[in-house]
C-alpha cells in the first residue's frame, strides 16, 4: 500500500502558504477542487521516473509503479496530485520532495502532515531537521541491521536509553503503586520536574507482519492523585488514581517472514522524531501551567500525536492553574459525557463515569477545599 503524498501547483492554486495551519487547510481544500490536467504534474512524474531510472541499481517494482504515475498525472482532474511513494521509507519521500521542488511544487507528507516547500522550508519548521537527520542515517544504514525481535529490542532500547540519559532521565519504575498491574511491572525512565515526575517506558512486540513500538508517557503529581482518588472514576477515563495523564506514541515497522526489519529507514525517522520533537517537547513541560497548555491551550496542537486528553484531567488541570476558561471546559466535558464520550480512547457510556463527573465538577467549583 502506497503512502499518501500530496502535491499542488502554487502558481495556479493558492500560492505558497505562510504557515502550517494555512498549508494544511489549503491542501484539504484543493483535494476537492476540480481542475484541468496540469502539465507541471506530468513533468514532475516524468522527471521522477527519469531520476529513478538513472540510479545504479533501480528497483524494478518502483520503476513499474512510477511508470503508472506518469499515466495518472495526465488524468488528474483535481488541484492536488497524490502520486504516492510507491515504497516505504524516507528514501522514497526524499525522491518525491526533491523532484517536486525542481518543478516548484510543494509536498505534504500524509502520515505526519509535514509540508515541504520548494525553497527548502518545512511546516512545522522543526520537521526539516528531523527528516534531514533521517535521510543521513538512512544513507549510512545499509547493512548490519538487527534481525529478530530480541536483537530489535536491544537495538531500540539502547538508542532510546542514550537519548533519555542525555535529557536528564534515569532508569526507574513508576513512582506510585497503580491499579494497573502491568504498569507497576514496567521498566522505564523517570526524571523530576517542577510539577512532579515525568516517566515513560517502551513496549516492543510483534504485531502481525510488523514490530510495534509503543512509548507510554505518564506525568505524576501528588495533588492530582489526591483529587482523583476522591472519586470512583474507571482508570481508563480518569488517567487512574495515580498519574497525571498518559499518552501513547505507536510506530510499526514491517518485517519479512524471517522477522528481519527491512524498512530500516522508517526506524531512522522514529529515532529522529524522538530526538528532534518528542524529547524537546517533554523538556518544555516543567510546570502545571505547561501541562494546562497541553490540555487546554496553545501547546495542544503540538502534542496531539503523543498525549491523550481525558476530561477529568482537563478540568482538574484548569482549576489547579486558575485557567479562566474553566467553565467552558465544564460545558464541553458535560456535553461529551451526555453523548457517551469520556474523552479517552473513544470513550463509552460508562455509568460510573457519568455519575462521578458531576461530583468532580461540584468539588472543583467549590474551590478545591
Amino acid at each position: 500500500m502506497s503512502v499518501d503524498v500530496f502535491l499542488w501547483d502554487p502558481s495556479t492554486s493558492g500560492g505558497i502558504p505562510s504557515g502550517f495551519e494555512e498549508a494544511f487547510a489549503l491542501v484539504h481544500e484543493l483535494m476537492v477542487t476540480a481542475a484541468p490536467t496540469n502539465p507541471k504534474f506530468v513533468a514532475f512524474a516524468e522527471h521522477l521516473l527519469a531520476t529513478l531510472q538513472a540510479q545504479r541499481e533501480p528497483d524494478d517494482a518502483l520503476l513499474d509503479y512510477y511508470r503508472d504515475v506518469v499515466e495518472w498525472a495526465s488524468g488528474v482532474c483535481r488541484a492536488v496530485f497524490n502520486p504516492g511513494l510507491g515504497g516505504d521509507g524516507v528514501t522514497a519521500l526524499r525522491l518525491v520532495v526533491e523532484c517536486a521542488a525542481e518543478r516548484g511544487l510543494p509536498v505534504m507528507y500524509g502520515p505526519m502532515g509535514t509540508i515541504f516547500l520548494p525553497d527548502g522550508r518545512t511546516y512545522p519548521s522543526d520537521h526539516r531537521a528531523l527528516f534531514e537527520a533521517a535521510w543521513q542515517e538512512a544513507d549510512a544504514l545499509t547493512k548490519g541491521f538487527p534481525k529478530g525481535l530480541k536483537a530489535f529490542k536491544e537495538h531500540v532500547n539502547s538508542v532510546v536509553r542514550n537519548m533519555a540519559m542525555r535529557h536528564g532521565f534515569r532508569p526507574g519504575k513508576v513512582p506510585y503503586s497503580s491499579r494497573i498491574q502491568s504498569l507497576n511491572n514496567s521498566k522505564g525512565f523517570i526524571r523530576e520536574v517542577d510539577f512532579g515526575q515525568q516517566y515513560f517506558y517502551l513496549l516492543i512486540e510483534p504485531a502481525g507482519g510488523a514490530y510495534s513500538i509503543t512509548i507510554q508517557t505518564l506525568f505524576y503529581n501528588k495533588w492530582y492523585r489526591n483529587i482523583v482518588g476522591m472519586f470512583d472514576f474507571p482508570s481508563s477515563n480518569s488517567s487512574g488514581d495515580i498519574f497525571y495523564f498518559t499518552g501513547r506514541m505507536i510506530r510499526d515497522f514491517e518485517c519479512d517472514e524471517n522477522k528481519s526489519i527491512y524498512a530500516n529507514e522508517d526506524l531512522s525517522i522514529f529515532f529522529s522524531e524522538l530526538e528532534k520533537i518528542y524529547f524537546p517537547l517533554l523538556d518544555e513541560i516543567r510546570t502545571l501551567s505547561d501541562v494546562d497548555a497541553i490540555f487546554n491551550g496553545s501547546f495542544r496542537s503540538r502534542f496531539l500525536d503523543y498525549f491523550l486528553y481525558p476530561y477529568p484531567a482537563k478540568l482538574i488541570t484548569a482549576k489547579m492553574t486558575g485557567n479562566p476558561d474553566f467553565e467552558k471546559y465544564v460545558e464541553i466535558a458535560t456535553a461529551a459525557s451526555e453523548r457517551g464520550n469520556t474523552g479517552w480512547m473513544g470513550g463509552g457510556d460508562d455509568k460510573t463515569y457519568k455519575s462521578e463527573l458531576p461530583k468532580l465538577i461540584d468539588y472543583l467549583r467549590a474551590g478545591l477545599e
